[in-house]
């Protein structure tokens, strides 16, 4: 049986994973609703939405300095990733921001330790080429412009990543 990078057997062959990554307001998104057709997309946005506050739910997070609902939500959104994988759901979609490699890392490592191929594994850059001011104006979930500065330039610092990158961060992690 063919192995994946992580050396496990490919059980999942035709299954797809496409982690988006980019600034607040670059066309994530609208590049994922396109991409899904009977797949599904998993957004920690989403889940905060849910929550039916969501400039509410940072606006406390930054008052208090407890962060700890971000981490639950995102630890929701993983589960709920690894969940579809495992339903056999195909494509599924991480749409979050993933600007380094530890913000995804753990989506497809999941991929990958339950069988799906490397091949089928995409991480989709999306850069708009719209400035920090503009995309301030057009994201409807109120980052302020220093946020998608700071985000602009950890993007830039981190440069393109490959799954290459991602696979020798996980077998570091694992270590």
């Amino acid at each position: 049986m063919k192995k994946n990078v992580l050396n496990i057997d490919i059980t999942r062959p035709t299954q797809q994973l496409f982690v988006m990554r980019g600034i607040p307001s670059s066309g994530k998104s609208t590049m994922a609703k396109s991409i899904v057709l009977n797949g599904v997309i998993h957004s920690t946005d989403d889940l905060i939405e849910a929550t039916g506050d969501y400039k509410g739910f940072f606006a406390k997070m930054n008052e208090s300095g407890d962060f700890k609902d971000l981490s639950r939500m995102h630890s929701k959104n993983l589960s709920n990733a690894i969940k579809s994988m495992k339903d056999g759901i195909s494509p599924i979609i991480i749409d979050n921001t993933c600007l380094r490699v530890i913000e995804m890392s753990d989506y497809i490592k999941a991929a990958l330790e339950l069988g799906y191929s490397d091949d089928n594994i995409q991480i989709v850059d999306i850069d708009s080429g719209l400035s920090a001011e503009e995309l301030a104006k057009r994201n409807t979930n109120g980052v302020p412009l220093d946020k998608i500065k700071q985000m602009m330039q950890t993007k830039k610092s981190v440069g393109i990543i490959t799954l290459e990158m991602v696979v020798k961060y996980i077998n570091r992690k694992g270590s």
